[in-house]
This record gives structure tokens, sequence and C-alpha cells, in this order.
């Protein structure tokens, strides 16, 4: 198997924790939320009461099949705060890359990438990290994988060196911290790591010493209110804003003043946002008025127009020194079709990058890329047939159905926390070109199947292909 990094670790207790989590998280929180690197991982800073250490570090070799190790966990008491840290790593010669190889059990059942209440199982890490390698810009961090969500781990000779090639999260290193909660700790239980590496990646030969090590296995409790800190912290946070709206499929769609669009049904809320990136501008995560974000913002982006009503349409415009952006709205009865139009200003070629991202309130629950259900990411072979994101609360859904050819070949999608992102990091555009993006939006009352249906009329291809059975 190729190495070459794609998808290639006298106050009691209670009142200390509480002491801890008070002052400790905010700080956390603060250091990161800022874009500085904490001084050293998420998994080591906050909060953690050990109640279970293992005395040696597991090592599993890589085989022709799949290969796990267990460790004896002694009987926990149940509780809200119960978190499995430890470190991981594929142990290669020098740096590697990285792969989703190291699945969990737990009593015989596969440790899942979520809780029983849908909420990320891991704590200290997002649900994918940046790369620097071009067709893998978005690395998931979990990955299904014979029959496990398998951890991603890094390819390195210690714990301490790693792949230059990873850019985010970089001050996790190798550590991993899991929410087990929900898992049945009552009585003596059995922790099984598997090693999914197989030696035929290698074409049956392995290089010299090649393991997986997992090291520092630890159970403790973790406050709740400290687990759902760090959670929060990951979302993306929009609230309820005004502006024109107009009614599509027995919901409501409102223009935000920041060119984003909210949808608004049976009481629940989805945003849709849009960013066409220049070179040198960054994306801001918290605060979109300092993107260029087409954003479900209640403050326009500087240098946009704001929304402006033409005949049967709307229309919003952002520019910057390179580059002019031209969005145009209309609906459809049942959809909202938008018509971005990208104009390059200058007389050198420019590159773009092109972000799209369907928000919800709350993590992700139910979700499709490109019609597949619960997957966290795919490349663009994989999504060029079926371009479409779907997300659903309890009573409402909103699909997604990206139309124009460039944007259809060159997408990567990922699911993060509360965000379906659909983004083209290679999109360029000739002197004084211009290119339009063609997007289609299509609320539902909560049925994927609504969605498809009406996308398939629209394109005219609901109809039987007959054959031979």
């Amino acid at each position: 198997m190729k190495t070459n990094g794609t998808r290639q670790a006298s106050i009691d207790g209670e009142m200390m924790n509480r002491l801890l989590a008070a002052f400790v998280v905010p700080c956390l929180i603060a250091t990161v939320g800022a874009g500085d690197p904490v001084d050293r991982p998420v998994a080591l800073h906050v909060p953690f009461q050990s109640v279970w250490k293992a005395n040696t570090p597991v090592e599993i070799p890589v085989s022709p099949q799949v290969t796990s190790v267990p460790v004896e966990v002694p009987r926990i008491p149940q509780g809200e705060d119960l978190a499995l840290r430890f470190r991981a790593r594929l142990h290669t010669a020098t740096t590697a890359g990285w792969n989703n190889f190291l699945g969990l059990r737990w009593n015989g059942r596969a440790v899942s990438d979520s809780t029983a209440d849908g909420k990320p199982r891991l704590l200290d890490r997002e649900r994918t990290f940046r790369s620097s390698i071009a067709s893998e810009s978005v690395v998931p961090t979990y990955a299904d994988r014979s029959g496990l969500a398998c951890l991603c781990v890094f390819f390195g000779p210690d714990f301490e060196t790693l792949d230059e090639r990873a850019l985010s999260e970089r001050e996790e290193g190798y550590w991993y911290l899991l929410d087990i909660t929900d898992l049945d700790t009552s009585t003596v239980s059995r922790l099984d790591f598997v090693n999914t590496a197989l030696s035929q990646y290698w074409g049956g030969s392995p290089p010299d010493g090649m393991r997986m090590v997992v090291d520092d296995i630890e159970v403790g409790r973790v406050s709740a209110s400290v687990v759902e800190d760090l959670r929060s912290t990951r979302l993306i946070v929009r609230k309820p804003v005004k502006g024109p709206s107009v009614a599509v499929g027995g919901s409501e769609v409102t223009l935000t003043p920041g060119g984003g669009l909210q949808v608004r049904r049976a009481g629940e809320i989805h945003w849709f946002e849009s960013a066409y990136l220049p070179p040198g501008v960054a994306i801001g995560r918290e605060k979109p008025e300092k993107t260029p974000w087409l954003a479900a913002a209640a403050v326009p982006a500087r240098g946009s127009t704001g929304w402006k009503r033409h005949k049967d349409r709307w229309v919003f415009e952002w520019r910057a020194p390179s580059l002019r952006l031209k969005r145009e709205l209309s609906a459809d009865g049942h959809r909202i079709v938008l018509l971005d139009s990208v104009i390059n200003l200058t007389d050198r070629a420019l590159g773009l990058r092109t972000r799209h991202r369907l928000l919800t309130p709350g993590f992700l629950k139910t979700f499709r890329f490109a019609g597949v259900e619960g997957q966290r990411s795919a490349r663009p072979f994989g999504w060029a047939d079926n371009p479409t994101l779907y997300v659903e609360q309890k009573k409402s859904g909103v699909g997604v159905l990206f139309e124009d050819d460039f944007f259809r070949l060159h997408t990567e999608v990922a699911g993060e926390n509360n965000a379906l992102t659909a983004s083209d990091e290679h999109f360029g555009l000739g002197p004084k070109e211009s290119y339009t993006f063609r997007i289609s939006l299509y609320p539902t009352g909560g049925d994927f199947w609504d969605f498809v249906n009406a996308a398939r009329r629209d394109w005219k291809v609901n109809f039987t292909v007959q054959g031979p059975f």
C-alpha cells in the first residue's frame, strides 16, 4: 500500500474537577478559539481524574488479517463523565503519512464515532483535519474499515515527531480523548484495540518493525460540563436573522443581510452559506463579517451591496480588488435557484477557493453526501454523478444540488459537527474571465426522497430505466 499521506497518537476529587473546570476549560477554549496553539494537547489539558490506567503499552502486529489485542478494564461505577484517553501510532522508521487503521471494541461490540445520543465521541479533535496534500486537503478522523469506525492514526517513529503535512490540530499529536459514558462499565470489561492495517497493503512484506503502538491507556472522569464545553466550541454559531423572505415549498427562506440563506420550517432552522476566496484571504470561523462569506449573518461582508430586487429575482453583489461576485436568487415554487457569477477583474489568472456549507443549530444527526447516509467525507470521484448534500432535523430538511460541471468535478465534501461543507480548492479564472456556478436548494418536510424526486423531476430523469430484469 502506498503510504503517501492519503488517509495515511484536603478537597475531594469531584470538587477539584469543578474548580479546575471553572478555570482551565474557559482558558483552553479562549486559547483555541483565538487560533493560537495550546502549549500541550487538549487531551492532557482538560481536568481528568484518573480511575484506572493500563500498566503496559499495547503493540499489535501488521498481519494478513485484522488483528486485535485485549485489555481488561476493571469495574467502574457508571456516571455521566467517563472518558478513555490514550495515544497511538503506526510505528514506521520515519514519518510516513496516516490512515484510518485503529478500531476499538468494548465487550465485543464496535465503538462507533458517535455516542448513543448522536454526539461526537472524540473530544480532543474535529471530525476532519486539514493536510497540505492537494488531492486530500480534508482528511476524516474516522472512517469505516472492517466493520469498525476506525480512527486515523499517524505513521511515525515515536510519539514526538508528527508528519509535517498535517496542518491542523498539530498540538494534539498522537493523543485521543473519547467519551465512553454510554458504554457499560458496571462489570469487568474487555477493551479490544484492533489493527486493520494488513500486510498485503505493502505487498505482503510490511517494513520491519511496523506495528500499531497504543500507550498511556487510561480511563478517567471528565465532568459533563467540561465535555459539553469542548463540544460546543466546535459548533459554528448562527442566530435567526431578519431580511426579505420568499415562500418555497412550505418553508420560509430569508435572504440574510450577509448574503446567505436561512430556511425556516416547522419551527426549525437551517442556514446556507458560500465563500469565494481569492488568494491571500483567510476564512474566519466565528466572525463571518471578517471573511467574504455570503453568510447567514446579520452583518453584511465589507464590500457588499446587500440584497436588491430586480423583477422576478433578488441580486446580491460583493467586490474585492481582484474579484467581483454576483449572486442571483429566484424562487421556483419548490426550490431556490442560485446563480453565482465570479468575475476576474485582473489581467492575470486568478485562483479561487470555493466553499459552501449547510448548517444546523446543533450537531449533525441525519445527513447524506451523494445520497449516502452518514459518511463524513467524499472525494470528487465519489461525488460528481450525485452532487448533493442533504441534512434533516426532526420536522424539516434541506437538500442542496450543485449543477455546474466544474464544481461537480472538483469538489470535496465533509461533515463536521453542525456543518456539511462542499469545497473546491482548485478553481481558476483566466484574465478578465467569468464563470457562473448554479446551485439549487430544496426545503423538505424531513424526507430525503422528497428531495431526490423533486431534483429528478427538475432534471427530467424521474422515469423507470428499462432493463433485462
